[in-house]
């Protein structure tokens, strides 16, 4: 750990060395995360991993839009400036906002026969997005006084749980456990997450988080939707097991996408207190991507196939390096984004800017995905990706720079 802080260091300045610790604790995260997937795909088929795929990205999908940015708004608040009362008002807030998302995504996923013919699917919605718009927001609480670690770790545990709990659902043969489990384990830890969030007693106004959020909101709709409306288009144009197998393939290259979720987690905090060289930082970033991403594209044919089993045995190229040049435009979007989210203050043209790019993340994002699966198959959801990513990184770099020619004049 203290050769790889010292790397990040030299490479990326201080913030490097936060975000390579950061990174660590994610990647054993996401290493476990990993784990589940396989164990999923192995023991329940690769029809019911499609399943599981499909109620991860439509439920992280409503959290989005319920938690509303705010977890990152709590994020950049000082100490003083986060109540019991303030954080009570957010919960309950919470609360209605997610089963009201809920049920209009589940409505609407009905009419298209999306949804998986479960039981109390519903609920299970519901409360996979309820908790983890709550597990979100209580990390922001902690992340505001800069415990990235601990934060981090939380998300550890958490995936530790779900593996757990993921092992009894095959024991009892009971793929309705499975998508249950990532529930009860973000309820079992947020009470000691709630310990550790340190608050003050003073009145704060609720109103103009909402304000404050919204910058937010929309850079995680502009984010989020890329990490997952390909995969519901593709049950929208194919089936659960063909999601099931871009999946497989797109787990292990989302490797990869690890960078991207981190970068945020710390940037977003960071880059309020100091200026970045975007230029610098991008080029620093693609030498460090660079060769894991060939590494990645080299192995996935053969390692995909001995982790996943033998439904993945049909090798796709195209579809394989196409995941690997989207995965990494994605980190570097992810980067440009964090820094623009941090560093450039709340105007109309920075709203106008990030309202673009959720319009492209969702709709165009959407649009792409769902003509050229239907015209190319899988490979049109990465396809799609990169088209919609290379723009969002255009728009947010033109953003960043004509906020600074701005401030200078």
């Amino acid at each position: 750990m203290a050769n790889l802080n010292a790397l990040a260091t030299k490479v990326f300045g201080k913030t490097g060395s936060i975000i390579s610790t950061t990174f660590v604790i994610y990647f054993i995260a996401t290493s476990v995360g990993l784990l589940t997937n396989i164990v999923i795909a192995r023991f329940f088929g690769k029809e019911m991993f499609g399943v599981y795929s499909y109620f991860l990205s439509i439920t992280n999908l409503i959290h989005i839009f319920a938690s509303f940015g705010l977890a990152n708004t709590i994020a950049k608040l000082t100490e003083k400036q986060l109540s019991r009362k303030l954080l009570a008002k957010i919960l309950v807030y919470v609360i209605i906002a997610s089963f009201v998302f809920s049920l209009v995504f589940y409505q609407i996923a009905s009419y298209l026969d999306l949804n998986p013919a479960l039981n109390f699917f519903f609920w299970l919605i519901f409360g996979y997005s309820l908790m983890i718009s709550v597990f979100t927001i209580l990390s922001g609480a902690i992340r505001r006084t800069e415990r990235y670690e601990v934060s981090m770790r939380f998300l550890t545990f958490n995936r530790v749980l779900v593996f757990l709990f993921i092992l009894i659902a095959i024991l009892s043969k009971n793929f309705w456990l499975v998508l249950l489990s990532a529930t009860v384990s973000m309820l079992l830890l947020v009470p000691f997450k709630l310990k550790l969030t340190r608050l003050s007693s003073q009145k704060a106004n609720f109103k103009p988080l909402f304000k404050k959020s919204l910058p937010f909101f929309l850079a995680l709709i502009g984010m989020h939707s890329i990490y997952y409306i390909d995969r519901i288009s593709i049950k929208y144009v194919l089936n659960f097991s063909e999601l099931g197998y871009y999946t497989g393939f797109s787990n292990y290259i989302n490797i990869l996408r690890v960078s991207a979720y981190v970068i945020p987690f710390v940037m977003i905090t960071a880059s309020a207190r100091k200026d970045f060289n975007i230029i610098g930082s991008v080029k620093k970033l693609i030498s460090f991507i660079l060769p894991f991403a060939l590494a990645i594209g080299l192995t996935a044919p053969y390692l995909v196939v001995f982790l996943f089993g033998s439904e993945f045995a049909k090798v796709d190229s195209f579809l394989i390096w196409s995941l690997v040049i989207s995965s990494s435009l994605l980190v570097i979007y992810s980067l440009i984004n964090s820094i623009y989210l941090g560093q450039v203050q709340e105007t109309r043209r920075k709203v106008v800017i990030l309202t673009f790019d959720a319009i492209l993340a969702i709709v165009v994002n959407l649009a792409l995905n769902i003509f050229l699966i239907s015209k190319i198959g899988l490979a049109g959801a990465p396809i799609a990706t990169i088209t919609v990513l290379a723009i969002k990184i255009l728009l947010n770099t033109y953003g960043l720079k004509t906020s600074i020619k701005a401030v200078q004049t």
